[in-house]
């Protein structure tokens, strides 16, 4: 599946907003008119213009707010105030929330147009001027009004961003391998669900977005640009389910990415599970196959057949695979170097020539993610992450060295520390960035 919809992935961030202080009666009358362009200028177009309409209604008025609309008093109020000329400036912050709500240059351009109708040619030139700001690559030579600045930056920022190549990565495993909790590790966020059961019934699309707006985007029959966590673990998977958040991965870089995770192979509940990600695996348009392997489970007769599958099916050069849960392992009993080579004299007698083997905690990394980011942890994930630090400290868990990321103080304890030695540094730089271990 490619996304058809590119506003979808886009950010919008209205937290410093120029109509935040103002009042409500302006607030209003700057709705009104906001409406009137974006439904002029939407039809027939994605419905994340309207829900990103709402999204404005909800900042300027309210979730609930009523008010009574007049379009043309409020485009006098806003776009003409001939009377009011100190409000000339809602006319440029108009045409900055039109191009990021709708996000094409031509939609700008007759927004544009349209206000041009209502003044004189003596108030085009600012106009013109918001628009060079909106679409030249520097756009600070242009801006001539700075309460307008973010929003440009805004803009900019995301057209730069939906411009870009999308990165495909397929995430696979056979049933609690952890990779549902890889995925989260990536991104940084509780967003696919984790669960010992086939909790993963369909394919799921998870996108990055080009910088962090707070709110997470769900489409599954209905669309939502500000998704609960509640809302994330409580839909079905009838409808393949779109969603799209900020990465808070370092070294995701701004790099446009979808995540397609699949449900478990081995599922016991629903063997369906397994022919759908087969399918997935064939067919879909991606760069990279993640493939996650249970450390603590090796070389099990179903890893072993679905492995034999991948490679007979699946190019070798597209497979990473991350040999995960090694947080469970204990020094006395388990070694980190030798269940890599076991997994890799696995992987080649499949015929995995010089396979990519990444040692991972992906729970801890999620931990550290979570942590990184002033999330609050429950109880249990705080005692849980208090004893991976400890452990991780201890060089039989440190999982830099198969990076070549050592040099960190052993002790230290550092976010930049448990991001090494879980892992999560180097994983992250092999999937987004195509390195190598």
């Amino acid at each position: 599946m490619v996304l058809e919809d590119d506003a979808f992935v886009t950010s919008l961030s209205l937290q410093t907003h120029p109509l935040s202080t103002v009042k409500e009666s302006i607030k209003t009358q700057y709705f009104d008119a906001l409406t009137y362009f974006i439904t002029h200028l939407s039809e027939n177009e994605p419905r994340s213009f309207t829900l990103r309409l709402k999204q404005y209604r909800e900042f300027l008025l309210g979730e609930s707010a009523s008010f009574p609309s007049n379009p043309e008093k409020s485009l006098r109020a806003i776009v003409d105030c001939r009377l009011q000329p100190w409000r000339k400036k809602y006319r440029y912050i108009l045409l900055c929330d039109i191009a990021l709500i709708m996000q094409t240059e031509s939609a700008v351009q007759t927004a544009a147009n349209l206000m041009k109708e209502r003044l004189s040619e003596r108030h085009y030139f600012l106009l013109d001027k918001t628009i060079d700001a909106l679409h030249v690559d520097d756009y600070t030579d242009y801006v001539s009004f700075p309460y307008i600045e973010n929003l440009v930056k805004q803009y900019h920022i995301n057209q730069m961003f939906t411009k870009k190549p999308e990165r495909r990565i397929i995430v696979a495993a056979n049933m609690s391998a952890g990779k549902s909790t890889l995925v989260n590790a990536l991104i940084g966020k509780r967003v696919a669900r984790t669960s010992m059961e086939a909790c993963t019934g369909n394919i799921c699309y998870i996108y990055n977005k080009p910088y962090e707006d707070g709110r997470t985007h769900l489409s599954t029959t209905t669309t939502n640009l500000n998704a609960s966590p509640e809302q994330l673990t409580a839909f079905d998977w009838e409808t393949v389910p779109s969603i799209a958040t900020y990465f808070r991965a370092p070294q995701s870089g701004g790099t446009r990415l979808c995540i397609i995770d699949t449900p478990g192979v081995n599922s016991a509940l629903n063997k369906e599970h397994g022919n759908i990600t087969k399918n997935a695996l064939k067919n879909e348009v991606y760069d990279t196959l993640v493939y996650v392997i249970k450390g603590t489970d090796l070389g099990t007769d179903a890893e072993l057949s679905y492995l034999k599958w991948i490679s007979e099916n699946i190019p070798h050069e597209k497979i990473i695979f991350v040999l995960n849960r090694l947080d469970e392992f204990r020094a006395s009993e388990d070694n980190v170097q030798d269940s890599l080579n076991d997994v890799f004299a696995d992987l080649t007698g499949l015929g995995f020539e010089n396979p990519t083997v990444c040692p991972f905690s992906a729970y801890f990394a999620y931990l550290i993610q979570l942590v990184d980011n002033g999330e609050e942890l429950s109880e249990d994930e705080t005692d849980e992450y208090e004893y991976l630090v400890r452990k991780f400290k201890k060089d039989a868990y440190d999982l830099s060295k198969f990076y070549g990321e050592e040099g960190v103080k052993s002790d230290s304890g550092t976010a930049e520390d448990m991001h090494t030695r879980s892992g999560l540094s180097g994983v992250e730089r092999i999937i987004f960035l195509g390195g190598k271990t």
